[in-house]
């Protein structure tokens, strides 16, 4: 079939550089849904060039084999190109996950939240919101009664904390505030759909279509904005995309997976062109969600899994910024853990989305499998940091990891209800 479908590539307007509706609506169609794992692939009729960096594709794909996980998914993008650099699929044995969008976007939700409420400049880093409750609950009380997000009405019993610090603990009350009380759900309707929810990403595979659902009523947009719903859905694909976009400047660009496509004759049929598809936020607010991220690696809820980075050969001097997500879910059923971010340095820029879903136990966690892929890429010059990655993962199943809580031995027999479960942990 692929020669067929070659065929007809190149008659229709076979020269580098068409449009990019054209040529990646007839890619799609050599591609499908299958899985890309190496870095070309050769028929007789044309020889397809991916943008695969096959050692980092093969690193993720051990790590994950031997991370203790059923399912896992990573995507890293280039985020100043868009051009796929890893798409590994564990687990659902002939489907590729990274493009699924059963997946709940969980708190990864509030970098949405956090970006229009810098956008609408509703809020600084640091500005002081007044919290009271556990950080990974979500009850109504400490959302209706919470005092705003004004420290001046804080409530008795409550603290302040500032929304770079919410951020980076996953803080569900005060996101569920900044959205009730400083976005509002008409706007974070909006920059959800400048973030691509409900739009058709164009790649060449046909990649699930994600939601953001934000109700009008008064806890449901607290639900969606703090992402304690199982409504808003993400796909790898595109939270790779999202933390793309805020590397980039606030410019998401469109994805590809395919470099080029050459003929039997050595024509080049087909050549990758660098597309922008969203101006999703301004710079400044780019720069200023970058920074409250980076707060998420060195004192938030990924802090572990990047500890000691500044000793890494690979990422000494890296700047990596990044937003956790933990939520139950039925497909698969399990504990759904992300982790999305982007790591720079010397205006190098990798872009990753990680998941990983864990049963009866805890296995690699996916701030552990986007530390490999960020040792891979910057220390592509070293060799052993691919076998480094590979030995953490193994060795971090291990101890706390192995053990697991009351609340996750019952993740997969239980998730609660979808807009009335607020005593749960979400972050």
């Amino acid at each position: 079939m692929i020669g067929a479908v070659g065929a007809f590539l190149w008659a229709k307007e076979g020269r580098p550089g068409r449009s990019p509706e054209t040529s990646k609506a007839q890619l799609a169609k050599i591609v499908g849904k299958r899985l890309v794992t190496g870095s070309q692939e050769q028929t007789d009729e044309l020889k397809i060039q991916y943008s695969i960096d096959s050692r980092m594709q093969q690193t993720i794909e051990q790590v994950y084999k031997r991370g203790g996980v059923p399912f896992g998914s990573l995507v890293a993008i280039d985020p100043r190109s868009g051009q796929v650099l890893a798409m590994v699929s564990h687990g659902m044995r002939g489907e590729n996950m990274a493009l699924r969008s059963s997946f709940p976007a969980a708190s990864i939700f509030k970098v949405v939240t956090a970006a229009a409420a810098l956008e609408g400049k509703k809020l600084s880093h640091d500005s002081l919101i007044p919290v009271r409750g556990s950080y990974h609950t979500l009850y109504k009380r400490n959302v209706m009664a919470g005092g705003g997000i004004d420290p001046a009405n804080s409530p008795r019993h409550s603290r302040l904390i500032s929304f770079e610090e919410a951020l980076a603990k996953s803080v569900n009350s005060v996101f569920g505030k900044v959205g009730l009380f400083g976005v509002g759900s008409e706007s974070l309707r909006k920059i959800a759909t400048r973030f691509q929810f409900g739009k058709q990403i164009p790649l060449e595979m046909p990649v699930d279509v994600d939601q953001a659902v934000v109700p009008d009523d008064g806890f449901g947009v607290a639900e969606s904005a703090s992402g304690y719903t199982r409504q808003n859905t993400l796909s790898p694909v595109h939270g790779a995309l999202i933390a793309a976009a805020i590397a980039n400047g606030g410019v998401m660009m469109e994805p590809s997976v395919i470099d080029r496509v050459i003929s039997k004759d050595g024509k080049t049929d087909y050549l990758f062109q660098p597309t922008p598809l969203a101006t999703v936020m301004e710079k400044s607010t780019a720069e200023e969600l970058g920074k409250m991220m980076h707060k998420t690696i060195t004192d938030g809820t990924s802090r572990r899994a990047f500890n000691r980075v500044d000793r890494s050969v690979a990422l000494n001097d890296v700047f990596i910024a990044g937003k956790t997500g933990t939520l139950n879910g039925w497909d698969p059923a399990g504990r759904y853990d992300w982790f999305v971010g982007f790591a720079e340095k010397e205006g190098q820029k990798i872009a990753v989305a990680a998941l990983c879903v864990h049963g009866s136990r805890y296995g690699v966690k996916a701030s552990q499998v986007a530390r490999a892929a960020f040792e891979v890429y910057f220390g592509s010059t070293i060799a052993q940091d691919t076998s480094d990655a590979i030995q953490r993962a193994a060795h971090l199943r291990g101890g706390r990891h192995r053990r697991r809580s009351r609340r996750a031995r019952a993740a997969v027999s239980y998730a609660p209800p979808v807009a009335a479960s607020h005593s749960g942990s979400g972050t």
